[in-house]
């Protein structure tokens, strides 16, 4: 693929997901191929604290463009883009366990569910 794009979608998943998600990023963008991200740069409480821009350039992926602004200020979310200039492609097991470790929780319950779902 030339380009993938997640927008408001990263900080909204489990440990499990985000894993998987990069896992098929890594898999699927060839070299020369962008990734875009647009959301606060910020992770949500109980899902997951990877920083999947570090886990990005981590998998061979160089920031190639980022708006300068303030979220919530200047527009809503903070886009930035990053070029693929390594060739690395882990295992989602490589991933999951170089970010977390095999005793994460990898998901939770009703009690942080903010879908409006009771506990």
């Amino acid at each position: 693929m030339d380009l993938i794009s997640a927008t408001w979608v990263l900080n909204e998943v489990t440990p499990a997901g985000i894993c998987w998600l990069l896992h098929h990023i890594a898999r699927l963008v060839r070299q020369g191929g962008y990734v875009y991200l647009r959301d606060s740069e910020r992770r949500k409480p109980l899902r997951h604290d990877l920083d999947y821009d570090k886990a990005l350039r981590d998998l061979g992926f160089e920031q190639a463009g980022r708006l300068d602004i303030r979220n919530r200020i200047d527009m809503h979310g903070i886009p930035r883009v990053y070029r693929r200039t390594g060739r690395d492609k882990p295992s989602f097991e490589d991933l999951f366990e170089a970010h977390f470790g095999r005793f994460a929780i990898t998901a939770h319950g009703a009690n942080h569910a903010q879908d409006g779902s009771p506990s």
